[in-house]
């Protein structure tokens, strides 16, 4: 389905913005449609690269049609500047905030505006592989509807019922995919002592690519099974991970980042 709307504006340029700006062009999303409210100069080469118009604040009063959408792009260490400017800027369009750990009726009091959503999305949504989610106050409102089409366009959406949900998201998907990375470096490394660099990604690709067949086909407690036979190689890792509590470390990593969420809520009043 079409995406009903006028204009797709980021507040912000950074991963994340960037990131979506490039699954939406690679989505055949016209760059015509996407304007970016961008305050480091570091960013303008991306803008040109790709065609994207440069607006300023003071610019966002002209956008009051009900199909524009603003992605709240920005940390939220910026948070409050950002809030503040936009709500002097007398925009009127919908506001889809990604600023991790900041509720949605912190940020719609801020705005005095009921045209707010929250969405966490990632970076992978520059490949079209992106995972996001969603929540909004009115499960059934055109705000809701419009930034899940957008989102949809560059990967998974799951609308959460619960805003406190956000939390677990944040720390399962939105961080978790870097946790996995940083074992998935380790892999490369042992990976080193045996192939060159060409044959270790050749190996990593492989490997990534497996992971979709294994979930799809037996899921990966069966795949582990498969891989692994009585007294070999393989189990005595197992047995080895399971000694160093392994699956604890990353569940505790997790519960780090879920209190992280957690406290960066309770900071902005």
């Amino acid at each position: 389905m079409e995406i009903d709307l006028n204009k797709i504006i980021f507040f912000g340029c950074g991963n994340i913005a960037q990131a979506l700006i490039l699954g939406l062009l690679r989505a055949k999303i016209s760059n015509k449609k996407i304007l970016v409210i961008n305050k480091n100069p570091m960013h303008d080469v991306f803008l040109k690269k790709y065609g994207i118009k440069r607006i300023y604040t003071n610019d966002l009063g002209k956008y009051k049609d009900h199909r524009d959408i603003l992605f709240l792009a920005v940390k939220p260490k910026d948070i409050r500047v950002a809030l503040d400017q936009l709500r002097l800027s007398n925009y009127s369009g919908i506001v889809c905030s990604l600023a991790a750990g900041i509720n949605l009726n912190k940020i719609s009091k801020s705005l005095s505006s009921d045209m707010v959503v929250r969405a966490m999305p990632t970076t992978a949504s520059a490949f079209g592989l992106g995972n996001s989610a969603i929540y909004s106050d009115a499960p059934k409102s055109l705000k809701l509807t419009l930034v899940k089409r957008i989102l949809e366009k560059v990967g998974s959406v799951l609308v959460l019922k619960q805003e406190k949900d956000m939390h677990g998201f944040t720390a399962a998907i939105g961080s978790g995919q870097a946790f996995l990375m940083k074992l998935l470096i380790e892999y490369d490394i042992e990976l080193s002592k045996i192939a060159n660099a060409k044959k270790r990604k050749e190996i990593l690709i492989n490997f990534i690519k497996s992971l979709v067949d294994h979930l799809k086909n037996d899921g990966f407690e069966k795949a582990i099974q498969k891989i692994a036979s009585k007294k070999g190689t393989t189990e005595a890792g197992l047995d080895t991970l399971k000694k160093l509590r392994g699956n604890t470390i990353l569940q505790e990593t997790f519960k780090a980042t879920k209190i992280r969420s957690k406290e960066i809520e309770n900071e902005f009043k």
